[in-house]
C-alpha cells in the first residue's frame, strides 16, 4: 500500500499546488494543513481518514459524490455527511466524516443543516453542468444582469462560475467577443480530466515493479506506465497520469 499512498500524495499536492497558485485563499490553507496532517498520520490511521472522501475499489468514480455519500459511513460506523462548498469553483462538495466537518468549520456548510444561505450568484451559475447553459444563465451578482462565464480549470475541468469569479480567474475563461479561452492544463500541458484519480494501475509494494507494470490496464483498457519520478520513487500509473505528471 506503500505505493498507493506514493501516488497519492504527489497527487494531493499537485492539486493543492495549482489551487494555491491561483489564489483560492484561506479555503486552500485549511485544505493544506488537513491534507498535511493526513499524510503525516500511519498508513492504517491515513485510509480511516479518507474513509468517507474515498473508494480506492471503485475504479469509474473512487471519489465519493453526494449520493454515495448518504449511505457511506466513517471507520467508527458513524454516518459521512456532505460538506457543501458553493461558492467554491474548483470542488463544489466532498463526503467526508463528522470530526472532518467539525474541523471545517466555517468552510463547509452541511446539506441537512440551516447554516448560511446558498449566494443567488452559486445557484444561479455554479450549480450548472452544461457550457451552453451556463453562457446563458443570467448572474444575479451584476447590476447589469450579464450571463455566467465557463471557465476551464487546471485538474477539476470545465466550471461555471460568476462574473466576479470569472474576472478573477480570467486566464481559465472565456473572454468576451467569443476569444477562445486557454485550455485546462496539468503540469506539462495535457488537457485537464478525470482519468488522474483512475487506480486501476497502482501495485502494492510486493508487485511493485516496471514488469509488474507492463502487464496491467487502466480502467480504459489501455497499458499502464512506469514512471520512475526523476529517480524519486517508482511508481505504476495510468496514461491520465502520466499526463499529469510529465515526463
Amino acid at each position: 500500500m506503500k505505493a498507493t499512498l506514493h501516488l497519492l500524495t504527489t497527487l494531493l499536492s499537485a492539486v493543492v499546488s495549482s489551487s494555491a497558485a491561483l489564489d483560492s485563499g484561506a479555503a486552500s490553507s485549511f485544505i493544506t494543513n488537513e491534507l498535511s496532517d493526513v499524510l503525516g498520520s500511519s498508513e492504517d490511521d491515513w485510509q480511516q481518514q479518507i474513509q468517507c472522501t474515498v473508494d480506492p475499489s471503485n475504479s469509474e468514480q473512487p471519489v465519493i459524490d453526494e449520493d454515495a455519500c448518504k449511505s457511506r459511513t466513517d471507520a467508527d460506523s458513524n454516518p459521512c455527511v456532505w460538506c457543501s462548498l458553493p461558492q467554491n469553483p474548483f470542488v463544489q462538495g466532498a463526503c467526508i466524516s463528522q470530526a472532518q466537518q467539525e474541523a471545517a468549520g466555517q468552510f463547509c456548510s452541511s446539506s441537512d443543516t440551516s447554516g448560511a444561505s446558498t449566494p443567488d450568484h452559486a445557484t444561479n451559475c455554479l450549480l450548472i453542468m452544461d457550457e451552453s447553459e451556463c453562457t446563458a444563465a443570467i448572474d444575479s451578482t451584476t447590476s447589469s444582469n450579464e450571463n455566467c462565464s465557463f471557465c476551464n480549470f487546471p485538474v477539476v475541468g470545465g466550471k461555471c462560475v460568476s462574473k466576479n469569479l470569472a474576472e478573477s480567474f480570467a486566464r481559465f475563461c472565456a473572454q468576451e467577443g467569443g476569444e477562445e479561452r486557454e485550455d485546462s492544463i496539468f503540469l506539462r500541458g495535457s488537457v485537464a480530466g478525470g482519468e488522474w484519480l483512475d487506480p486501476s494501475c497502482l501495485l502494492d509494494d510486493t508487485n511493485n515493479n516496471s514488469d509488474d507494470c507492463g502487464s496491467k490496464s487502466d480502467s480504459n483498457g489501455d497499458p499502464c506506465i512506469w514512471c520512475d519520478a526523476a529517480g524519486v520513487f517508482g511508481e505504476c500509473v495510468s496514461k491520465g497520469q502520466k499526463d499529469f505528471f510529465g515526463d
